[in-house]
C-alpha cells in the first residue's frame, strides 16, 4: 500500500508540472535564458529589421544612423554623411546581448545617485516605425568601486529598474560624432571584390575574377598576374581618410570644381561578388599644393569631400601591362565555344556542342576531339618572353597579320548549345595575331586585340 501512495504522489507532483509549464508559456513568462538580459525585447527583435538608432546626450547632443543597405548605415545627424557601418552594428549587437550583473541584482534609488539626472546617454532603437522606438536605454555613470561596470536602466512598460553592466558595451556612446564616420573610402573586404574598373584621362582598366583567377578585360583581354591583383584589391580596400580629422574636408558639397572632382583625373569601381551588394565608386581629384601625394577624393553616392594618400595608386590604370602574367591567353577548353583560325585567304571554324566538337567551315563535319583539345591546351600555355612596345620591332608583320586565332568561351556553368551554330556571339576571350618567326629570338612576334 505503500509504493502506491508513493506512486500516486509522483504522478500527482509530473502532472502539476506539466500544468506549471503550460501555464508559464501561455502567460509569456521570460524564459531563464533571457532573464539576464537588459533589454530582452531588443534580443527578440531581428538585428536585420532596426532601421534606425539615435544616440542622445545632454544639451540637445544627438547623433542619428540610418541603415541604407543590409550592412550599410548613413549618419543623418549632425550630419549627414557614410557611417562607420561596422561601428553601429557592433552596438547593436552589444546592447542585443546586454547583460546585468549578477552579484548586483536589479536597483532601486534616485536619478542624481546613478547618474540619470540626466543621463550620460540616450539610446533608441527604431524598426519600421519611426516613431515607436522597439528598445531604449539610459546610460547612467560608471560604478565608483568598479570603474569598469556602468549603471544603466531599461525604458518602458516592462522595465524593471537600474541595472550594473560591463562599461565597455557602451563606452561608444561617448564618442564625438566625426568617429562615427567611415573613414574607408572602400567598405569591401578583399576576399569579396569581384572586379576593379579604373577610367579616367589616359586610364582604361579593368580586371575581372574568373573562376579562380584574374583576367584582365580592359583594354585588352589576357590573364592577370593573380598576386598583383590581388595586392591591388588590398591597397584599395584599405585606402582611407588622410590626416585624421582634417582629411574630412568639406561635407554637404555642391561645386565639386574647387577639388576636380567635377572631372576626375581617376574613378575606381569595386565590384562586389555577392549580387546584393551595390558598386562601390570612388571619384579622385585634384592634389593638394603643398602635399601632391594627397588628394581630393569622394565616395560617388556621397557629397562630402575628404583626403586620400594616393601616391600607391597614382599611375593606376595607365599601364595595365604592369598587372599582367606571362600567359599569353587564358584558355578554358571545356568552356570553349568557338574556335576561327584565318591564315591568307583561308578560315577554319570549329564550334563546340553538348555532345561533340564539329567543323564549320570550310566543309562541315566531325571535329578530331584530341587534337581540337591539344589545340586549345598549346594555346593556354603559350607564354611570352617580354612586352615589347610597337615601336620597338622592325616589320613584325602584324598589319596584317600571318594568321589570326580567335576563341569564344561561355560562362561559368552555361550550357553549350545542342547544335553548332553558323558564327559566334559577342567578344571573343582571345583575339591573338600572330606575324613572323624571329630566328635569333626564335620566337614568334604576336599582338592581343586592344594591346
Amino acid at each position: 500500500m505503500k509504493k502506491h501512495h508513493t506512486s500516486f504522489v509522483l504522478l500527482t507532483l509530473f502532472f502539476t508540472g506539466l500544468i506549471v509549464y503550460w501555464w508559464a508559456d501561455k502567460a509569456e513568462i521570460d524564459e531563464p535564458a533571457n532573464a539576464h538580459l537588459v533589454l530582452p525585447g531588443l534580443n527578440k527583435f531581428d538585428a536585420a529589421g532596426i532601421q534606425r538608432v539615435v544616440i542622445e546626450r545632454p544639451k540637445g547632443q544627438k547623433i542619428v544612423f540610418q541603415r541604407r543597405e543590409p550592412n550599410d548605415w548613413q549618419m543623418k545627424e549632425p550630419v549627414d554623411v557614410a557611417a562607420n557601418s561596422a561601428m553601429v552594428t557592433t552596438l547593436v549587437g552589444n546592447l542585443r546581448a546586454l547583460r546585468r550583473s549578477s552579484e548586483a541584482g536589479t536597483i532601486e534609488g534616485s536619478d542624481d545617485k546613478f547618474g540619470f539626472a540626466p543621463p550620460a546617454a540616450t539610446i533608441r532603437f527604431y524598426g519600421d516605425d519611426p516613431n515607436k522606438p522597439v528598445a531604449e536605454l539610459e546610460v547612467g555613470s560608471l560604478v565608483k568601486a568598479f570603474r569598469d561596470q556602468r549603471y544603466v536602466r531599461a525604458v518602458g512598460p516592462n522595465a524593471k529598474g537600474i541595472d550594473v553592466i560591463d562599461s565597455r558595451m557602451v563606452s561608444q556612446t561617448e564618442l564625438p560624432p566625426v568617429d562615427w564616420r567611415e573613414k574607408n573610402t572602400f567598405d569591401m573586404p578583399t576576399f569579396y571584390v569581384d572586379a576593379i574598373t579604373v577610367t579616367g584621362p589616359g586610364r582604361d582598366l579593368r580586371v575581372k575574377r574568373d573562376d579562380a583567377h584574374w583576367a584582365i578585360e580592359s583594354p585588352l583581354t589576357a590573364p592577370a598576374d593573380d598576386e598583383k591583383v590581388e595586392g591591388l584589391a588590398a591597397e584599395l580596400s584599405s585606402l582611407r581618410v588622410a590626416e585624421g580629422e582634417k582629411g574630412f574636408v568639406k561635407d554637404n558639397v555642391s561645386d565639386f570644381a574647387p577639388y576636380g572632382l567635377d572631372k576626375p583625373v581617376m574613378t575606381i569601381t569595386l565590384k562586389d561578388r555577392r549580387p546584393s551588394i551595390p558598386l562601390q565608386i570612388l571619384e579622385v581629384g585634384k592634389p593638394l599644393a603643398d602635399k601632391p601625394e594627397l588628394r581630393y577624393a569622394r565616395r560617388k553616392d556621397q557629397d562630402d569631400v575628404v583626403l586620400i594618400d594616393a601616391k600607391g595608386i597614382a599611375d593606376l590604370g595607365m599601364k595595365p601591362n604592369a598587372l599582367r602574367n606571362q600567359k599569353v591567353a587564358d584558355v578554358n577548353p571545356g568552356r570553349t565555344t568557338f574556335v576561327t583560325i584565318a591564315a591568307a585567304d583561308r578560315t577554319f571554324k570549329l564550334a563546340q556542342t553538348s555532345s561533340e566538337w564539329v567543323v564549320v567551315e570550310p566543309k562541315r563535319g566531325k571535329a578530331d576531339p584530341a587534337a581540337v583539345l591539344s589545340f586549345l591546351t598549346r594555346l593556354g600555355q603559350l607564354q611570352t618572353s617580354e612586352f615589347l612596345e610597337p615601336g620597338q620591332i622592325l616589320d613584325p608583320r602584324l598589319d596584317p597579320p600571318i594568321y589570326t586565332i580567335k576563341v569564344w568561351q561561355a560562362e561559368p556553368n552555361a550550357k553549350l548549345p545542342a547544335e553548332p551554330p553558323d558564327s559566334p556571339k559577342g567578344k571573343p576571350r582571345v583575339d591573338l595575331r600572330i606575324g613572323r618567326h624571329d630566328a635569333i629570338r626564335k620566337s614568334l612576334f604576336g599582338q592581343l586585340e586592344g594591346d
